[in-house]
């Protein structure tokens, strides 16, 4: 039967290959058809080769065959065992999927009243992306339209779905069944998106790659954007042989590999995009209907994988055009992920050597290959590079076995999220990485792999059970969301997957030469066939039975044919220009646009590889402000010499919080204290900016509690600006956020003052409780610093102003002078009480802590 089958599928095909060159040749008789004629017959001696080469012709029933029989029973079982253990496991977390959903339907309409039911309810359906209709979802239609009026509307070129079990032969069916029992089919052939001479292109680009499912389309909008005066790289002077399309491919030689092309690929869109828009090309905008000039939001730069976007994302902004990645892509194959995966995993296994070297060349140290080379070279055999490094005379790697050394003492007692946030203030990792291309986006993923590390953290706080989750995800290839990341106006980065549906006047489809990675999977599945898997024979050499080469074979013709699909969904989106692109002239994705290019007339615009080419392109430094920003004027800090005035309120509360926080550096793990501080910081940052609305106010806001501390700092914003008992201050108020140090004894303490007037000044404060002692040095500090008489509390929250006087100053600065002796001596005994212990964010780490039950 699967030899029949086969043969029969050969033959058709070749038919219809053949019927169409006669179609062709009868109707036209030019160099086109003699290429046409030349392909089909190229094709035709593929196929043959194809299946003389997999033996698909001469298929003969043998020994794999008899295992393939002697297993089936066995198969079937083990089969029902699973499925019915995996129901059960989901009945008892009251669970379904959606394959559950749609099954369940299924069986649920097999009853005749439950169907009879729903086809009285539902008289009238509407299914639109037919063409993405799986065989189980067809077979629940009909059971629910039989008796119905039934209009589907979709598109078979732009089946792209194949991995969610979308099926183009159920789209052919129910068109049948629909004209069958007189229905009517009307052809949607105006594209209301691009302009007659790009749709003329991509129409013959695609006639001989689609063969029967290709539908000429004819364009609603005829004149293209003019750009007769404009001396753009992508268009020439405007006639009919404008190049809308334009292909690129980097020359491949053995002298070079598929990175240093890529990166040269890269370069090349981000020269040419670069190039555009400083020529301003002009595209038609759809909103006004009228011509404007191209601006980075206009284009869309496209691929069949999330992993190279980030090569032509990073070669983009190298040259200050903005990028804006999709929020989608695999958070666990991120560059951030990976480095901090590799630091996880040293801190979990010291002889993990491969986590260590990725860790060393990474942003957390950047040591060069160089240095590494030098260590390896000397390195004895039975040494971890662990031991390696620290007896190493290199003085490049103290720092890093320095921090390494102190976070493999603290593994045991924090949490990995804990772990990382110490690692990045020990070393600047967020620093550097937000100054690299695509800072924001690099930056937006190390927040959310930290968050997905602190998730992982739940039931198990220490690092090896989370290094163990991590482990098992990336050995599954799971798929972790990235965060997204929302840019106004700027090069839109995604996958052709994700772009179905959009459209940009631009459209760059690039790393069309990727291959697909090989694939021998053991077993096949086949609803109308059955199953077949390969199996070992006695030389323990795998052997296939007929089944399984006729369904793999049948596999990779679909595959193949949604291949083109997926092409033609890409190159559709553009409503101007099109860019091709691709790093080797005949592989993968380009291979099968060739024909189609060729018969579009479309030239192939070889680009020959220089090393020069193949570099990265630094960033371009940002254009130097006039003037400082304020906070410049600050001490960037420099140990016991150096404080906030924040700093003695902390001192005189716990001399042991003092030093866990300005002597340690320790982040903390409590979030009580964080919050409010959060609120604070966003009450000081409106009332700064006179920010009044949450739009401009969110983007100041921490990763984590967004929308409540927003809305609960704008409340207490609104309190300042409207209530009369602040009135005295918005009026005669000189100047907001001064910068104020002073220094005490050898220690420099520095601060910003919330409001200024001529002889007083106001500090702003959220506190849930109105304690004026507890803030005093920190007023004192001020007061001092300018040598005022009258400094001011507005407790916002309650409304009410508390003054310190003179006399109180007075009396403040003797206390102040006191602590800093005590600091500058070192003293750091504890303070434990309820109310000091409650609130502290080293609580847990402190043997001298007192909890709720007074312990």
């Amino acid at each position: 039967a699967a030899m029949a089958k086969l043969e029969e599928g050969y033959n058709r095909n070749s038919i219809a290959v053949i019927k169409n060159i006669k179609l062709n040749v009868g109707s036209k008789k030019n160099w086109q058809d003699i290429k046409i004629v030349k392909n089909a017959l190229q094709e035709i001696r593929d196929l043959t080769q194809k299946a003389l080469k997999e033996g698909l012709i001469d298929l003969e029933l043998g020994e794999a065959d008899t295992r393939l029989q002697k297993m089936l029973p066995a198969l079937i079982e083990a089969y029902r065992d699973v499925t019915d253990y995996l129901t059960k496991l989901k009945q008892q977390a009251r669970v379904l999927t959606f394959s559950d959903l749609e099954i369940y339907a299924l069986k649920a309409l097999a009853n005749p009243q439950v169907r009879k039911y729903y086809q009285q309810q539902w008289r009238v359906f509407l299914v639109d992306e037919f063409q993405d209709t799986n065989p189980t979802q067809a077979e629940l239609l009909k059971a629910l339209t039989s008796n119905a009026e039934l209009t589907i509307v979709g598109d078979v070129k732009q089946s792209i779905y194949g991995f969610r079990r979308a099926d183009i032969s159920v789209f052919a069916d129910f068109r049948e069944d629909i004209l069958r029992n007189e229905g009517k089919e009307v052809i949607l052939s105006t594209s209301f998106r691009t302009h007659q001479l790009l749709i003329d292109r991509i129409n013959r680009i695609f006639r001989p790659l689609l063969g029967k499912n290709h539908q000429d389309l004819i364009a609603y909008r005829q004149s293209p954007p003019n750009n007769t005066n404009s001396r753009d790289v992508l268009v020439k002077p405007l006639n009919k042989d404008i190049p809308y399309v334009r292909a690129f491919t980097i020359a491949s030689d053995k002298e070079t590999d598929k990175t240093q092309r890529q990166q040269m690929e890269a370069n090349l869109i981000a020269a040419k995009l670069k190039q555009i828009l400083d020529n301003k090309t002009l595209v038609h905008d759809k909103q006004t209907q009228t011509l404007r000039s191209i601006e980075p939001g206009d284009i869309l730069i496209l691929t069949r994988t999330w992993s190279p976007l980030a090569i032509y994302g990073e070669a983009i902004s190298s040259l200050g055009i903005s990028i804006a990645p999709a929020g989608g892509g695999n958070l666990l194959a991120t560059r951030e992920a990976k480095d901090c995966w590799a630091l996880l995993r040293f801190l979990a296994h010291t002889e993990d050597d491969i986590a260590l070297l990725a860790l060393l060349r990474s942003p957390w140290w950047t040591i060069s290959d160089r240095i590494l080379f030098e260590i390896a070279r000397n390195k004895e055999d039975k040494t971890t590079w662990w031991e390696s490094i620290q007896n190493t005379r290199y003085s490049e790697l103290e720092y890093p076995v320095k921090v390494l050394t102190e976070l493999l003492a603290q593994r045991d007692y924090d949490p990995p999220s804990r772990l990382l946030q110490k690692s990045d203030r020990l070393t600047g990792y967020t620093a550097i990485i937000s100054n690299l291309s695509g800072g924001q986006r690099r930056l937006a993923d190390w927040r959310g792999f930290r968050k997905f590390v602190k998730e992982l953290e739940v039931g198990t706080q220490d690092i090896f059970g989370v290094v163990r989750d991590l482990k098992q995800l990336y050995d599954n290839d799971a798929v972790i969301d990235r965060p997204p990341l929302e840019i106004d106006n700027a090069v839109a980065l995604m996958t052709i997957y994700a772009a179905k549906g959009l459209e940009r006047s631009l459209v760059v489809v690039a790393d069309l030469s990727k291959e697909k990675p090989p694939s021998y999977p053991a077993i096949y599945f086949n609803s109308q066939w059955g199953v077949a898997l390969k199996s070992k024979d006695n030389r323990n050499n795998y052997q296939k039975p007929v089944l399984y080469k006729y369904l793999e074979d049948r596999k990779q013709q679909q595959e193949a044919a949604e291949d083109i699909r997926v092409l033609y969904v890409a190159l559709t989106r553009a409503r101007d220009y099109l860019i091709l692109t691709a790093n080797s002239e005949d592989k993968g994705d380009f291979k099968l646009l060739k024909p189609g290019l060729a018969a579009a007339d479309i030239p192939l615009e070889i680009i020959p590889f220089t090393a020069e080419r193949s570099q990265l392109v630094p960033p371009s430094l940002p254009p130097l402000s006039n003037s400082n920003p304020t906070l410049l004027l600050n001490s960037v800090g420099s140990g016991i010499f150096e404080l906030p005035v924040t700093a003695l309120t902390q001192y005189a509360r716990c001399p042991y919080w003092f030093q866990f926080q300005y002597l340690q550096g320790h982040p903390g793990v409590g979030e009580g204290i964080a919050y409010g501080m959060e609120i604070g910081s966003l009450v000081h940052k409106a009332l700064e900016h006179n920010i009044k609305e949450k739009s401009r106010l969110m983007p100041f806001c921490s990763y984590s509690w967004q929308q409540e501390t927003v809305t609960e700092a704008l409340d207490l914003v609104t309190e300042f600006l409207n209530n009369d008992l602040y009135k005295t201050f918005r009026d005669t108020a000189i100047e907001k956020e001064r910068p104020v140090s002073l220094k005490i004894g050898k220690i420099n303490f520095f601060g910003v003052v919330d409001l200024l007037g001529k002889d007083w000044l106001l500090d702003y404060k959220s506190d849930r409780h109105i304690n004026p002692r507890h803030h005093r040095f920190q007023l004192w500090a001020y007061a001092s610093a300018l040598n005022y008489q009258n400094a001011y509390i507005a407790y916002l929250r309650h409304s009410y102003v508390y003054k310190f006087d003179k006399i109180e100053l007075n009396a403040i600065a003797k206390e102040a002078e006191q602590l800093v002796t005590e600091i500058t001596a070192g003293n750091y005994q504890p303070k434990p009480s309820i109310a000091n212990c409650s609130i502290c964010p080293y609580s847990s780490l402190c043997e001298f802590a007192i909890v709720n039950n007074g312990q």
